[in-house]
Parts: C-alpha cells; structure tokens; sequence
C-alpha cells in the first residue's frame, strides 16, 4: 500500500482559504443543497405542474451513478438529472494546460454538462 488516508479533524470542519472553502465531501454537500433548494424554489414559485418531483442523494457517482441507477430503477422517471459540483480549475501554480476541465473559468457562471448513460 502507497500513501496514508488522512482526514484532518472533524469531518464537518471547513477550513476558509481567502474567498474559499475546502471541506470533507464538500462536492456531495453542496449537490444535495442544490437538489433541496430546487424543490423549495419550485414549491414557493407556485407555478404549479403535474409532474411528481423526486430528489435522491446517492453515492458512487464517481464510478458509474451507481447509486443514482438504483434509485432510477425504483422510481422509473421520465427524465433525470444529475446534480454534482465540477472543479474549479483556479489551483494556483498549476499550467491551464494541465487543468481538468480548463473550459471553465473561476467565477465565470455555472458549468452544465450534458451526457447520455
């Protein structure tokens, strides 16, 4: 085995560099934010519609949407939405050629990615 898994204190600490904020599974807090605060904004727009609106936090998103199939396949949606958070690619000391996802700018608005599977 190569390396040490290491955490540094609480796993809900966040620790503030400047303007931001480096925390423990900060990517899948901040998704689930999102997909709350979708349903809240939709409820409190009032703008009504017949759809049945499900949110599910799963895991494994990283290896497959391994989670997020299983709910799938409990609820059968009409359409899906996978919400998560990308990089910021603003890593300083690090070339652009060498960022992932170096299309996205630091501050520039929101990334959206549409794929199949």
């Amino acid at each position: 085995m190569s390396g040490v898994l290491t955490s540094s204190g609480s796993q809900h600490a966040a620790i503030e560099i400047g303007s931001k904020v480096v925390s423990k599974a900060l990517d899948n807090r901040v998704a689930c934010w999102l997909g709350s605060e979708s349903v809240r904004k939709l409820e409190a727009s009032g703008s009504g519609h017949a759809c049945e609106v499900v949110v599910a936090f799963t895991t494994q998103e990283e290896v497959g949407l391994r989670g997020a199939k299983t709910a799938s396949h409990a609820v059968q949606p009409d359409i899906g939405l996978g919400i998560d958070v990308t990089l910021a690619c603003d890593t300083p000391g690090v070339p652009e050629e060498e960022a992932v996802m170096a299309a996205f700018e630091s501050n520039a608005g929101e990334a959206v990615r549409v794929g199949g599977k």
